[in-house]
């Protein structure tokens, strides 16, 4: 073996006994709990419809108006109520997180009939 080599097998093994041989390092104090700051108000679903509403406008919808909006997981149930005129119609637009499979919207009359899904 060379010297170079020598050398270059020497370092290489000393490093890996230097970093093979240190205890770990001891648990740090407990994290202090410091008081939660609750913000008051409610989600605004404005920022994820909002490229949607303009699209719809465009194409003669008028402004958006959320109906309901709330944080949810997997089987959970968000409802409201809509009511329409003669002549009028609804865009229903819904968005879920990419952890959510799917959405399903269902628009019944007020005698409970299922309108559409």
């Amino acid at each position: 073996m060379t010297p170079r080599a020598w050398r270059a097998a020497a370092g290489a093994a000393l490093a890996a006994a230097l970093g093979c041989g240190l205890p770990p390092a001891p648990p740090g104090p407990p994290a202090v709990a410091h008081d939660l700051r609750v913000v008051p108000g409610r989600l605004d679903p404005r920022r994820w419809l909002e490229s949607s509403a303009k699209l719809a406008g465009s194409a003669g919808a008028g402004p958006l108006q959320p109906v309901a909006a709330a944080v949810v997981a997997g089987g959970d149930q968000l409802g409201g109520f809509v009511q329409l005129g003669p002549g009028e119609c609804l865009l229903a637009l819904a968005r879920a997180a990419r952890s959510i499979d799917d959405v399903d919207l269902f628009v019944f009359s007020d005698a409970g009939e299922l309108l559409g899904a």
